[in-house]
């Protein structure tokens, strides 16, 4: 059975992958369904419509059950009892209150744009490993090779990354900032970011300065 936190850092990425127009053609099926028979079925397939069916369920003072399917696959069932929701989530199984489901999904834009970061941090490596110890010039080259597009900002919805990367000398090594507004998450401006000295960064005053 998967443990609490990592079922709430996967609810939260469903909620960030169907937030990020890069998911956008996804072709899911599902429905919700409450205590008194109503029953709302996709008819998108989008993993915005996906989300939208989830949070009906969150908000709604009803017992009842959502699922969602990639093709013939279970990708999420959650059933509501009271404040409790049995998730299941890619077969993992596990349980949460309503007030931690909806805490993970208020988290989620913060927490996928820190993956973001990463992401794009481990195929700068992976770049410089295939370029003698280089890193790119700029992140679009690592399109298409490495990365089918940047991936954008889920609360910006474009990507906020490539403006802001910057490579320092002596030790050679990048720095990428997000300029995405993440102010309700605590974020000042040009942050979260990252650098490949010390990863991910949450204050100011760790941003690497020439």
């Amino acid at each position: 059975m998967i443990n609490r936190t990592s079922l709430l850092a996967l609810i939260a990425l469903f909620f960030v992958l169907s937030a990020t127009s890069l998911y956008a053609q996804e072709a899911f099926t599902g429905f919700v369904e409450f205590a008194d028979g109503e029953r709302h079925e996709m008819s998108s397939g989008s993993s915005s419509e996906a989300n939208a069916l989830v949070e009906s369920l969150l908000n709604s003072s009803q017992d009842g059950k959502c699922q969602v399917f990639d093709g013939e696959k279970s990708v999420l069932l959650i059933v509501k009892t009271g404040d409790q929701l049995d998730v299941t989530e890619n077969d993992q199984k596990s349980t949460m209150t309503v007030a931690e489901a909806l805490e993970a999904k208020r988290e989620a834009p913060l927490r996928g744009c820190k993956s973001n970061l990463k992401n794009i941090a481990t195929w700068l490596e992976m770049w410089s490993v295939d370029h003698e110890d280089v890193y790119p010039e700029n992140l679009g080259l690592l399109t298409p090779d490495y990365l089918i597009v940047i991936p954008p900002c889920p609360v910006a919805k474009t990507d906020t990354y490539s403006a802001t990367y910057k490579l320092f000398p002596d030790p050679v090594f990048f720095q990428i900032q997000c300029t995405g507004d993440h102010s309700a998450d605590g974020m000042a401006p040009g942050l979260p970011a990252y650098n490949a000295a010390q990863g991910i960064i949450e204050k100011p005053e760790e941003l690497h300065k020439p």
